[in-house]
Formats: C-alpha cells, structure tokens, sequence
C-alpha cells in the first residue's frame, strides 16, 4: 500500500506567484481601535456617588465663611464626594468670634 504525500513540489516561482495572487486578493483588515477602558476611567474620574465622604467636625461653632470656603474647595480639589458635618461643643472653648 502506498500513501500519496500530501506536499506537492512546486517551484520557486510558482510558489512566489501564488502568495502575492492571495495577498493581493485577501481583504486589508485594519483592527478597530479598542473602546476605551471604562474601568480605567472610573477610577481616573469616578462619579460622586463612588467617592469617599468625611466627617467634618466642628468644634463648638470655632470656624469661619473663609475657613469653610477654603476647606470645602480643598475637599473639592482632592476628590471627596461628600461630608457629613456637625457642630461638637463637648466643653470646648468657643475662640473663634461671631
């Protein structure tokens, strides 16, 4: 019993000719550009609701419009989504005048 090889010898360029016949007729494929990481860019830029919220003590009303103004831009600033405040007097001395 003899097997036939399944290679066929061809010659150079006949070999040549065929790959440019099938490069010339293969559809040009350009791979979408990839959609972009949603994951990444919640952690770059997460919405408020993901944010971390703080506690924001005041001691016995002993803060200024210009102290809160520039605490509530600093939390702005570093990313805080929210804040729970109350005002503790917890005996402290009230140093910070009307």
């Amino acid at each position: 019993m003899s097997r036939r090889s399944p290679f066929v010898a061809i010659d150079m360029p006949t070999a040549v000719a065929a790959l440019l016949a099938a490069a010339i007729v293969a559809p040009v494929t350009v791979p979408a550009a990839e959609p972009p990481d949603s994951l990444a860019a919640g952690f770059e830029n997460p919405p408020n609701a993901a944010r971390p919220r703080v506690w924001w003590h005041w001691m016995n009303g002993n803060i200024t419009q210009e102290g809160i103004a520039k605490d509530l831009d600093w939390m702005k600033s570093v990313g805080i989504g929210g804040l729970q405040n109350f005002d503790a007097n917890l005996a402290t001395p009230q140093v910070v005048k009307d």
